[in-house]
């Protein structure tokens, strides 16, 4: 269910569950940047994320002032929070387990602020490649990176991170507002065959992950089998723990163990974390 509540309006006014998810692009404001860009003033602030702006449908954000200069990322909210959801700290070592492009892992470089050591791998040297271009435009030290498919192992990665994100492939069902193309390459039977590389692709993460450790599970899906359902397929080797980042407690509660982002009751993409 939804970490927060659903309202239906008084009766007279139309109904309306939570209220209406953002709509636009959205980019996360670097912090101690500039912030002397007209298109800033006009932003709308992110509800789960502070640093997140939502700005109207619009052409290239690359054009926007202050991008050559590293002062914003091109990120939706959501995913903002997941990487938030971490709860990454100085001195310690961390692992993006699919990092893709390198939005989340720029996130972490920046909680991690200098002290301790972030290593990053994707099976697409490609997108390892646009990961390190992000790196320097952001003016920020480069990652350990390697190009490594998790689902047959980690490779030379160090098995003893405190904490590792696995930002697995999904349906992409929790995108569809965005992206309704998904319907239309989607078949039956992507939910479970996505769930079990999200199995596997967790299974290898904990091998990397020291005693007491943490690994946060991220899918942009609403589906049961692509969710809890592949949590509880690895609950012989990981097991469920409170947040302890600000940023995800402040949303999903203290002792929560799980929370889902959903359009209608925060503005962002759908995500199970």
């Amino acid at each position: 269910a939804s970490v927060w509540p659903l309202r239906v309006r008084s009766k007279g006014a139309s109904d309306e569950l939570g209220t209406p998810p953002h709509r636009g692009l959205c980019v996360r404001l670097r912090p101690n940047r500039s912030r002397n860009h007209a298109w800033v003033a006009d932003a709308v602030p992110g509800r789960v994320c502070e640093q997140a702006r939502w700005l109207p449908p619009r052409g290239d954000l690359r054009h926007l002032s202050g991008f050559t200069q590293g002062d914003f990322v091109v990120q939706e909210e959501g995913s903002q929070w997941a990487a938030l959801a971490l709860g990454a700290r100085p001195g310690e070592r961390v692992y993006d387990a699919c990092a893709g492009h390198g939005q989340k892992a720029l996130m972490l470089a920046e909680q991690l602020a200098g002290n301790g050591r972030l290593w990053v791998s994707d099976r697409s040297a490609g997108k390892i490649g646009r990961l390190k271009d992000e790196f320097r435009r952001l003016g920020m030290p480069e990652p350990e990176a390697r190009v490594i498919d998790l689902s047959e192992g980690p490779g030379d990665v160090p098995d003893n991170m405190d904490r590792v994100l696995v930002d697995a492939p999904c349906s992409g069902t929790g995108t569809l507002r965005r992206r309704p193309e998904i319907m239309y390459r989607l078949v039956p039977e992507d939910p479970a065959r996505l769930a079990a590389l999200s199995t596997t692709l967790l299974r290898n993460a904990a091998t990397r992950v020291r005693p007491g450790g943490r690994v946060l599970f991220v899918v942009c899906s609403v589906l049961e089998a692509e969710t809890r359902a592949v949590v509880a397929a690895v609950s012989d080797v990981l097991v469920p723990a409170p947040f302890d980042s600000g940023a995800a407690q402040r949303v999903a509660g203290h002792a929560a163990t799980e929370c889902r982002l959903l359009p209608g009751a925060h503005g962002t993409d759908g995500y199970f974390v």
